[in-house]
């Protein structure tokens, strides 16, 4: 008889713990955990507080796939949910979906691919937001990887 986001957080914080006890390539052992939490907040009447829920479960299920060295199954993944996620109220808080998809093109090789979705997250983002580190440790790492003196101050 609880609320929708009692359920659904009592969940996430099993998945959160299970993610921790093992080693972060282990998607199967997360997954019966996130169809749960999925179904629960299914249930969820607040579009917002949904959208919010459901942000943390695609940049989850993206990080746990670059983890298992898959980045073009994270790129694949992330394209279709920011193509939805932006059709279904915009793109100002895809921030940390555009960081990931950054770090899958980086994984692939594809620089130019990395450093637009790193650049694109950054504009989105306040100055003191903590994915700007990883914004900025993945533009120095493209800059590293460029050849030229200046990419070593650059970076």
């Amino acid at each position: 008889d609880e609320p929708a986001y009692r359920r659904y957080a009592i969940v996430r914080s099993l998945v959160e713990r299970q993610r921790q006890r093992r080693d972060g390539r282990d998607i199967e052992s997360v997954t019966p955990l996130m169809e749960r939490f999925k179904h629960e907040l299914r249930t969820e009447t607040d579009t917002a507080r949904r959208r919010e829920q459901d942000l943390w479960s695609v940049a989850l299920e993206a990080r746990m796939q670059l983890e298992a060295g898959d980045p073009q199954r994270a790129i694949d993944f992330l394209l279709m949910r920011v193509q939805r996620f932006t059709s279904q109220g915009g793109d100002e808080d895809l921030a940390e979906l555009h960081v990931l998809l950054a770090q899958a093109y980086q994984m692939v090789g594809d620089h130019a691919g990395a450093e637009r979705y790193f650049r694109y997250a950054q504009q989105k983002l306040p100055a003191d937001s903590g994915l700007n580190a990883d914004i900025l440790l993945g533009l120095g790492q493209l800059a590293l990887l460029s050849t030229g003196e200046s990419n070593v101050q650059q970076a």
